[in-house]
């Protein structure tokens, strides 16, 4: 057997001799009670160290938990931006819709009083003289029609039976085939 350094063989002869019910030197009494002493610390460390790492196991499971609620909400709170950019979208969408029907609304009130003012010209200028036969057969180039679809957008529709190509010929391109495609509705 390895030989044991002197202060531990003296502990261990003594303490054999203390189960005997022999005498024991004070010293061997004091390293004892510092030999308990030291294993109660240690048992009361160990102790503690075993319920800072269930603690700390807790708090991991705990945050664990929290990360994944975490992810959960992002994605939600993803998956909504992405509903309100849609929305936001669809609104632009709509809001453009609605200020080029208001600007189509205007350009046709426009060629209405315009298309008005003509016919009303036409009609002064052929009641004022003679009427010749084929003047009094004459169906007037143009009628208007106002239909209202909302309080705020107003479509002139104009009907006609034969719309001249004098009535078209001031309006620019894009209206004429829109009046024309109109009048064959």
């Amino acid at each position: 057997m390895d030989h044991l350094p002197r202060d531990i063989d003296q502990y261990i002869k003594q303490s054999i001799d203390h189960s005997f019910g022999l005498r024991v030197s004070s010293q061997t009494l004091e390293a004892k009670r510092e030999v308990s002493m030291n294993a109660q610390a240690l048992k009361k460390f160990v102790d503690e160290n075993q319920r800072l790492a269930e603690a700390l196991a807790e708090f991991g499971n705990d945050a664990g938990e929290r990360a994944h609620e975490a992810k959960l909400c992002v994605i939600e709170l993803e998956r909504d931006l992405l509903l309100s950019k849609d929305e936001l979208k669809k609104y632009k969408h709509h809001k453009e819709l609605v200020k080029l029907l208001f600007d189509e609304n205007n350009l046709l009130k426009k060629e209405n009083k315009r298309l008005l003012r003509l016919y009303k010209e036409r009609k002064h200028s052929t009641s004022g003289g003679k009427h010749t036969s084929s003047e009094s057969t004459k169906t007037p180039d143009f009628a208007h029609e106002i239909t209202v679809l909302s309080p705020a957008i107003t479509v002139m529709t104009i009907r006609t039976a034969t719309l001249s190509s004098a009535a078209l010929k001031g309006l620019q391109p894009s209206r004429r085939r829109y009046l024309s495609a109109i009048a064959h509705y």
